[in-house]
């Protein structure tokens, strides 16, 4: 349900709660849910507030209740595309989060959240900053040497550009062709 077409198969996690032992902060099932949402919860540097999100899994743990009070929240206050009717999917597990000994200076909350999205902000943010940086890398030659001396030619850098452009374009057109702002 996260990839309504193959093209468009990049995720991003976010955990809720992620924050130190020390920390007290109570956390209860609609802060949950709304920390998720929020672009400071996610795993990699995307705005979730630029784009529309495509489809959402939740995986609860811990003492949580059946949350359909919060997906008729979300479903009311976030951008969803219109043309990807699978919108929210979770499941609760009943188990707390419980972090190995080594890992110590994580918290053990009682309750848990997980989200995994796919979202066109991923596809268009992300896959743009590492054209970017592909860019300056190739411009600077840097590495290249690396390859070379394993076989590679120099002429297959330019075609991964032009293959990772051409993906870049393939997504933005299914995204604009399918309804999207």
């Amino acid at each position: 349900n996260l990839v309504p077409f193959p093209k468009i198969n990049i995720i991003a996690p976010a955990i809720v709660p992620l924050y130190h032992s020390n920390s007290r902060v109570p956390i209860n099932q609609h802060t949950l849910i709304t920390e998720a949402f929020l672009s400071n919860s996610e795993l990699c540097d995307i705005d979730t507030f630029e784009g529309k999100y495509i489809a959402v899994f939740l995986m609860y743990r811990g003492n949580v209740r059946m949350p359909f009070n919060n997906h008729k929240f979300i479903r009311n206050s976030i951008d969803f595309v219109q043309w990807c009717p699978t919108g929210i999917k979770y499941v609760i597990f009943k188990t707390p989060i419980s972090h190995e000994p080594e890992n110590a200076f994580l918290c053990n909350p009682e309750r848990g959240l997980v989200k995994i999205s796919n979202h066109t902000t991923v596809l268009t943010q992300i896959l743009t900053k590492i054209m970017e940086r592909y860019d300056q890398l190739l411009e600077r030659r840097a590495f290249i040497h690396w390859y070379i001396e394993e076989g590679m030619e120099e002429g297959e850098f330019t075609q991964a550009k032009e293959a990772l452009q051409g993906s870049l374009d393939e997504v933005q057109a299914i995204l604009d062709s399918a309804g999207n702002d």
